[in-house]
């Protein structure tokens, strides 16, 4: 007979609980914890592309005790990674050194070698940052894994473009991208080295295949943070072709997701380009929330390009509303802000060519060594009847040695050529701000010494923006080149003048620092002024004529510090400008 309903069901119940108290203790051995080794291969995986979950990782891994000595180094890795991303260059040295004593593993020191190269850089250790990097590149042909191979590709395409040697990070770049091996990870870096190149190479427009290219490859990797680099580039130069709309669509497009990668330098830089953006709308209150905005996200006590156009922005946009207090202040801020960039670019090239030439001197050293014990070898094995030939062999060498010699003495002259390069302004060829300021300094203070009057004049082009927006910023620097030597060629003919130091400060202003009575500085400025007025530049087939405002101040005034003269004499300009432009305005 068959059994009623309910039996029935009360005995398909007692059987579910049984299979389910059977398979209890199976499920618990199949739900195993994952282990160490997974963990720090999937933090691994994700650094860059969620970098919130590896972070999550790293603190979990921190906390296990059965971390074996390979995990471990790959742990201690991964934790400089991290740290070096985070912007604190000395304990992230110490773990990535302690990684080199530590593991056998080639690969790992390898990796561990490249981070040091990208740590070191951020430090601004630049020469220590070029001589690991050709430690590295020394060794990757005997790298065998293809991802710290793409690694050491990565960055030695990244060192190249930091030091302005674009052809050679392309070259690296490329390299990678054509190698024929699966990049994963590296593609999305690799691509955004390759478009920074050809934007600086002004090799592409904001639709160039290669952009898109690179997009494509980030959002399928889902990396944000190098994926919004590369829209860095396209929204520069949609600012650069006066399209401030396209550009502010494309930031605030993936703005929430730049925000996400906590990514100081990536932050400060959507800020500023949209800043820049909004101030070539004219909307005065967004310009100032995002370049406020950019120099709050970046790394502190770090004055990265960002940083210094934000607050050039912002001193721009108190000149404009008249609020000379808080433009002054923001004048100083972006002095100096702008002469540590200056200072770093600077100090970035000079580390590169440093052991650029210290690299080719070893070389001349060594060869001259092993000719030198060639030699002696030779003349110990002859007979006396060769020792005429090792003599003979003994004079090539000398020659071969005042080749050296020579050779030493051209590199020191092209460290002296790059010196310079560094300290004159490249289209006006006048000092440099850094390097007025130095040489400002050093005259003061003679000055003072010997209780000599000293007048700094403040020039500043007349509404030169306009020429920029109308013509372009290629008419822009004919002008400014124009101008200046104008200026430079009366500078030269004043025989009754005492030596000036003439500066570029920045875009279109200049001063000029002269041991003489205010008196005679006014009527210096004043044909200063008729020279640069009565100056044309034919650019195209326009004519373009500019005038120029002055400021003048005296020591006799302000006294000899640099930096109250610059005060005083960026308010006796601004009192020119307000009172109509091209004339000299004298502090009082």
């Amino acid at each position: 007979m068959t059994a009623p309903a309910p039996t029935r069901l009360k005995k398909r119940l007692r059987l579910q609980a049984l299979l389910l108290l059977i398979a209890i203790p199976w499920a618990h051995v199949y739900a195993q914890p994952e282990t160490t080794a997974s963990l720090v291969a999937r933090a691994d995986s994700i650094k860059r592309s969620d970098y919130p979950a590896f972070k999550v990782l790293l603190k979990a891994l921190a906390e296990r005790q059965d971390l074996k000595p390979a995990e471990r180094n790959l742990y201690n890795y991964l934790r400089g990674w991290e740290i070096g991303y985070d912007g604190e260059q000395a304990p992230a040295l110490k773990l990535l050194n302690q990684v080199l004593l530590d593991s056998s593993d080639p690969n790992l020191k390898f990796r561990a070698l490249a981070t040091i190269v990208n740590v070191m850089t951020v430090g601004r250790d630049y020469q220590g940052a070029f001589e690991n990097l050709n430690k590295m590149l020394e060794v990757l042909p005997s790298v065998i894994d293809e991802t710290a191979k793409n690694q050491g590709l990565l960055t030695a395409a990244l060192m190249h473009n930091s030091v302005g040697q674009y052809e050679s990070g392309l070259q690296y770049a490329e390299k990678l991208l054509g190698g024929g091996t699966v990049l994963g990870s590296a593609e999305c870096p690799a691509e955004q080295i390759k478009v920074e190149a050809l934007f600086w190479l002004k090799r592409i427009n904001p639709e160039s295949a290669e952009i898109k290219r690179a997009l494509d490859a980030c959002t399928r990797l889902n990396d944000s943070v190098f994926g919004n680099l590369i829209r860095t580039y396209p929204a520069r130069m949609y600012l650069d072709l006066r399209q401030p709309d396209a550009a502010i669509t494309m930031l605030g497009e993936n703005y929430e997701a730049v925000q996400k990668t906590g990514y100081a330098r990536l932050r400060s830089e959507f800020d500023f380009l949209l800043a820049k953006a909004w101030s070539e709308k004219g909307n005065d209150a967004m310009t100032e929330q995002f370049a406020r905005s950019a120099i709050e996200k970046a790394v502190k006590n770090e004055f990265s390009g960002p940083v210094v156009e934000a607050t050039q922005l912002l001193y721009q946009l108190a000149k404009r509303r008249g609020n000379l207090n808080e433009a002054l202040a923001y004048h100083e801020k972006f002095a100096k802000a702008d002469k540590a960039h200056l200072d770093q670019i600077s100090a970035r090239q000079l580390g590169y060519e440093m052991v650029k030439q210290q690299a080719y001197a070893d070389r001349l050293q060594i060869e001259s060594l092993s000719q030198k014990n060639q030699l002696l070898n030779l003349e110990q094995s002859l007979s006396d009847k060769a020792v005429a030939n090792a003599r003979l062999s003994i004079a090539l060498l000398l020659t071969f040695l005042a080749l050296v010699a020579f050779f030493a003495a051209r590199i020191y002259r092209s460290r002296q050529h790059f010196r310079a390069l560094a300290e004159q302004d490249a289209l006006t060829s006048v000092y440099a701000r850094r390097r007025f300021l130095e040489l400002a300094e050093s005259m003061l203070e003679n000055a003072r010494k010997q209780g000599l009057e000293v007048c700094l004049l403040m020039i500043d082009l007349d509404q030169f923006k306009q020429i920029n927006d109308v013509h372009g910023h290629t008419a822009g620097d004919a002008v400014l080149a124009a101008t200046i030597s104008a200026a430079r060629a009366l500078l030269s003919s004043e025989t009754n003048m005492p030596g000036g130091i003439l500066g570029r400060l920045g875009g279109e202003e200049f001063a000029l620092l002269i041991p003489t009575s205010a008196k005679k500085a006014s009527a210096l400025a004043e044909r200063l002024r008729g020279a640069i007025g009565a100056t044309e530049t034919r650019y195209m087939d326009i004519t373009i004529r500019i005038s120029a405002s002055f400021g003048l101040v005296s020591s006799a005034q302000s006294g000899y510090a640099l930096r109250q003269l610059l005060i005083n004499g960026d308010q006796a300009l601004y009192r020119a400008k307000r009172a109509g432009r091209n004339q000299v305005a004298l502090w009082a």
